[in-house]
């Protein structure tokens, strides 16, 4: 996260509360009628956080304005198609663990390199894991 942005939204959203005479919607934690089970949960992923962020009644775009929220939003969700594409170690690994049984061939080894970047190209994180997991 970038500070000047966090540190912008804290003094736009004090500002917003200052201005409409906002109160707070609970106390400190402990406090009467406040405990973790009653406290408004924030998103646990940065798919779900990016969702909230680009809703359309969304504080963010009352504060930042629907310019910032749609640009910062579609970078978070581009980081986010990165991540879905990339093949960790493990998925790698696993998938080599296949070549010692083949003949060794130039074009047997090729020709699965080959394979692994269709499957690269065309499957989700999750399908791979479980493609592999159903072959391995």
């Amino acid at each position: 996260m970038n500070p000047h942005f966090a540190f912008s939204a804290i003094f736009a959203l004090g500002l917003r509360g200052i201005a409409n005479k906002s109160k707070l919607p609970y106390g400190p934690i402990n406090s009467p009628g406040v405990t973790r089970e009653t406290l408004i949960k924030l998103p646990t992923s940065l798919e779900s956080a990016t969702a909230q962020f680009k809703r359309k009644e969304s504080l963010a775009r009352e504060v930042m304005g629907d310019y910032f929220v749609d640009h910062f939003a579609g970078t978070r969700e581009h980081e986010l198609e990165v991540f879905r594409r990339a093949v960790t170690d493990w998925e790698g690994g696993s998938f080599f663990l296949f070549l010692p049984s083949l003949p060794y061939s130039s074009f047997c080894v090729s020709w699965h390199l080959r394979v692994l970047d269709i499957f690269v190209d065309l499957f989700t994180p999750e399908s791979r894991l479980s493609m592999l997991t159903m072959w391995g």
